[in-house]
């Protein structure tokens, strides 16, 4: 059976405002920046555990804090940072790749 899951995207909201949207039935949050994921993931660390997505463009040096935070990356540009991802979290990869202007329904 396929799922839907509705990923909010995050950025620029609140601890505060995530922790409404918890309660709302939002589970699935995304983030565009580390620094700025990692306080809000503290925050709601006590709660129902929301599942992080990164969603935003990755460096190579803030592969290891994603690796160790976030559930999902959605975007990966290169070889290198697919690497990197392996190499800090290899038991847990899932990967789907699609070429420039090709889509998924």
């Amino acid at each position: 059976m396929d799922q839907i899951t509705l990923v909010g995207a995050s950025k620029g909201q609140s601890a505060a405002a995530l922790r409404l949207a918890l309660e709302a039935g939002l589970h699935d949050f995304g983030e565009s920046y580390v620094q700025d994921a990692l306080p809000k993931m503290s925050a709601l660390a006590a709660e129902r555990a929301p599942t992080w997505h990164f969603i935003g463009a990755l460096q190579t040096n803030k592969t290891r804090a994603v690796a160790e935070n976030f559930a999902w990356v959605h975007a990966i540009d290169r070889l290198r940072i697919a690497e990197r991802l392996a190499e800090q979290r290899p038991t847990c990869a899932r990967v789907e790749c699609l070429r420039a202007g090709q889509y998924r329904r």
